[in-house]
């Protein structure tokens, strides 16, 4: 039970199992993790630095050696509520927003949802025009979208339409094969900016996107929300490294 609860808190299937095994052997390497969990050792490596990178477990070395310890789960709760703050600061201002225009909202689950989801936003862009994309899980972004990723790609570049993006810092050498896309920009954001959702700019539509299980996004067709929305992530790029 305590591990579906961890996914619905937005853990991966391998994080909340290793997250858990370290809760309970405290302070120990990567070679009891594994026992415990049964995973591959490369993927205990993955999850582990994404823990890190979450700031739920520390990481220190001793003579060479990795060592591994949990951080209070109540960073969790405070994440959560850190979360919760934003969407009660974000909410208000959007229903202003819809009593004001008219405006369409359509949600897309699944694989397939986040590939028809981007398919049908980039389809009604202007040529010439630029798509911003706030993420911090780029990897789950290009992984979602790789079925689709030529057909998207051919529609962008026939359009002439450049594509931005945000990244997490720990994502730099998975992004080095995405970097020599044509018409392609990605900056490099600290850790401390990591978030479950991540927000997609198409014109005058956002994409709210909020990886679960199963992954959905939230099709939002307004040109006040979307225009917000660019000027949050034009916040972001400036801080963001290259």
């Amino acid at each position: 039970m305590i591990l579906k609860n961890l996914q619905k808190l937005g853990f991966s299937k391998n994080e909340a199992k290793v997250y858990l095994a370290l809760l309970k052997m405290g302070f120990c390497t990567t070679g009891p993790i594994i026992k415990k969990t049964s995973l591959h050792r490369n993927i205990v490596y993955e999850t582990l630095d994404k823990l890190v990178a979450r700031g739920l477990v520390s990481q220190t070395i001793q003579r060479g050696k990795k060592h591994f310890r949990p951080l209070s789960p109540e960073k969790i709760l405070k994440q959560e509520k850190s979360q919760l703050d934003l969407a009660g600061k974000v909410v208000p201002e959007l229903i202003k927003l819809q009593k004001q225009e008219k405006q369409e909202v359509i949600v897309y689950e699944g694989i397939e949802g986040f590939q028809n989801a981007h398919l049908d936003a980039i389809e009604q862009m202007k040529k010439n025009s630029t798509i911003y994309v706030l993420i911090a899980g780029a990897k789950k972004w290009f992984d979602n979208i790789k079925p689709s990723l030529k057909k998207f790609d051919k529609i962008r570049v026939s359009k002439k339409i450049k594509i931005k993006i945000t990244a997490l810092e720990s994502q730099r050498q998975d992004m080095q094969v995405q970097q020599k896309r044509t018409l392609f920009g990605i900056r490099f954001l600290s850790q401390k900016f990591d978030n479950p959702a991540d927000t997609a700019i198409y014109g005058d539509t956002a994409l709210i996107i909020v990886y679960g299980e199963p992954v959905f996004i939230i099709m939002i067709k307004n040109p006040r929300i979307a225009k917000s929305f660019k000027q949050y992530f034009n916040i972001f790029w400036k801080i963001a490294k290259k």
